[in-house]
């Protein structure tokens, strides 16, 4: 077992002890023997899986992989995660140290075990640090874009001069948050996989609506 791996260990963020395990929560050494892979990976995207047959019904999760420790595994692959107590549940852009298990022809999950997410800032939550400040970006631009339109709307040219940079910048930064996201976090379709994502996009555009009618509203008005 590398020294690599150890270190992993010991940042692994301990899960809820609250799945029934029926042979007990296996030691850090016999997960490893028994695993047919190890790794360090990324989740990207999640997938609900019926129950089929003999097999129960889960969520099969793809992980981009950032290093193999045991195994021979590709760039991404998919674990299974059964619907049970023992389920592992993961979240898109979070970092984790997997033991996978080889069960009905795919590689499986669960509570019971040594996985766990790795502690520390994770990409995800840097993502949506960027995301949230870019969120910020855009209602202030909105904001300014709404104070200069008033201040000179006697002024078509200083409108112009003014307007036409700010609706540019309003319009590019939803593609910055969308690619930094995907790019930092890993995700793939952020507005998909991703309901923090999803609700400060849906807050954007409410907020971009209310400006424009509130920008309509006092340039009508008298002064």
């Amino acid at each position: 077992m590398s020294l690599r791996f150890l270190v992993l260990i010991a940042v692994v963020a301990s899960s809820p002890a609250n799945a029934y395990c029926g042979l007990g929560n296996p030691s850090i050494e016999q997960e490893y023997r028994d695993s047919a892979v190890v790794l360090r990976g990324r989740a990207v995207s999640e997938k609900s899986v019926p129950k089929a047959g003999a097999t129960e019904e889960g969520t099969l999760y793809t992980l981009s992989v950032t290093e193999p420790l045991k195994g021979k595994v590709s760039k991404t692959i998919q674990v299974f995660s059964e619907n049970s107590s023992g389920r592992f549940p993961m979240s898109s852009g979070e970092q984790y140290l997997v033991f996978a298990s080889s069960e009905q022809g795919r590689l499986s999950i669960d509570n019971c075990g040594n996985s766990g997410v790795l502690c520390g800032m994770s990409n995800l939550v840097f993502a949506r640090i960027v995301h949230l400040a870019l969120a910020a970006g855009f209602i202030l631009t909105g904001l300014a874009f709404n104070a200069l339109m008033l201040r000179y709307r006697d002024n078509s040219s200083r409108r112009l001069l003014f307007g036409v940079p700010l609706i540019a910048l309003l319009a590019v930064i939803p593609f910055v948050q969308l690619d930094s996201y995907s790019s930092i976090a890993g995700v793939r379709k952020p507005l998909d996989n991703d309901t923090l994502f999803f609700s400060v996009v849906v807050f954007e555009g409410l907020v971009a609506i209310a400006l424009v009618f509130y920008g309509a509203y006092r340039r009508r008005k008298p002064r």
